[in-house]
């Protein structure tokens, strides 16, 4: 009779925890160049095999396809921008708390990984449970990953406790127009054409790697790629024409207090050639220029800008890029460069030092 009892208390013990477990699904890893599908897989199966915390119940890869299947998606990439129908579909079903979504590429020498968590309640991504690691290969990145996948899914990560700092990003506004490509000789001597890089080209670049700057802060962000369907729907004026009572009224439908809104006025790339006369060797120069303007508004108090900033940066890519890469670079690796070089050194600070964005 003991034996039965404890054998029926232990099964209890176990289906408790199991009930309290959250579903966690690892998403099929995106690809983002240089990397093969058999990397892909290999790096899935590292995910999958990282995931220890008793506090999630890894759900299968059949049950994830079904659910993707469910809310319309054929492919990772589309998780981490979601529609508004997407979103409420995620909501509504029971197979999956939690997705892990992944992107790994090839920069140069090494790999390149970015990890997500992915709220189906929400629909959104948990900006204070996002990771980036870089490294020579995936055997270094299977070391690294799973302290790296522990510290993400700890109950005790920031964005659990203290209060939240909500705020809504729309997609950056690229304000110039294309001209056509203007060919000089600089002082050096190089052949030069400048051109202004195609806005569509940087936009979802810019957004990525302003997503990437919340990491680790006390911030809940939702991005927009644009309200203008909202705004219609719910009879606002555009950004920037509104009265103080419609900016109030946006932030309550959002759900935010802050609203961002980034503006690019200028963004060009000017790529030089020129023979050696001594050698006979063809040298290479690339130089890009970049303008953004950031405006925060206050949402809860009637859309006041409480504080903007203008960045600019002009880059001279030889001095820091190797020359052997700089080869092979296409004007999208360029320009991908410049706004990660940009966020980085000037953005992400900026935003660390903003009290708005300290929380209570």
């Amino acid at each position: 009779m003991k034996t039965v009892f404890w054998a029926s208390a232990l099964l209890l013990a176990v289906s408790l925890h199991l009930g309290a477990a959250d579903k966690l699904a690892v998403a099929e890893p995106v690809g983002k160049g240089g990397v093969n599908a058999s990397e892909i897989e290999m790096f899935w199966g590292i995910l999958e095999s990282s995931i220890r915390s008793p506090e999630y119940q890894l759900i299968s890869r059949a049950a994830l396809k079904q659910m993707m299947t469910e809310i319309g998606l054929t492919g990772s990439s589309g998780l981490v921008n979601l529609n508004a129908a997407q979103k409420a579909e995620l909501g509504r079903l029971e197979t999956v708390r939690y997705l892990l979504v992944s992107e790994i590429g090839r920069f140069g020498t090494r790999l390149n990984c970015t990890l997500r968590i992915l709220d189906s309640s929400t629909g959104e991504i948990d900006q204070t449970r996002t990771k980036n690691i870089r490294c020579r290969d995936l055997d270094e990145l299977a070391d690294k990953v799973e302290p790296v996948l522990q510290e993400m899914l700890s109950r005790k990560k920031i964005g659990y406790g203290g209060e939240t700092v909500r705020v809504a990003m729309l997609a950056p506004v690229v304000t110039y127009q294309p001209s056509a490509a203007r060919t000089f000789v600089n002082a050096a001597g190089f052949t030069c054409r400048t051109t202004d890089l195609n806005p569509a080209d940087l936009v979802n670049e810019f957004a990525s790697r302003m997503k990437n700057a919340f990491t680790g802060r006390n911030i809940r962000l939702q991005y927009f790629t644009s309200l203008n369907t909202f705004l219609k729907k719910n009879s606002l004026d555009a950004i920037g024409e509104m009265d103080g009572y419609a900016y109030q009224r946006l932030g309550r439908e959002l759900g935010v207090k802050y609203l961002l809104v980034m503006t690019i006025p200028r963004f060009t790339l000017t790529q030089g050639e020129k023979t050696i006369a001594e050698t006979g060797v063809k040298a290479r120069i690339f130089e890009t220029d970049i303008e953004c303007l950031l405006e925060l508004r206050n949402v809860e108090e009637k859309g006041d800008v409480v504080c903007q900033e203008t960045f600019t940066m002009k880059q001279d890519l030889r001095k820091s890029v190797a020359p052997a890469l700089l080869k092979t670079w296409t004007i999208q690796d360029c320009s991908c460069f410049a706004i990660q070089s940009l966020v980085e050194k000037q953005i992400r600070p900026w935003l660390a030092a903003a009290k708005e964005f300290k929380g209570k």
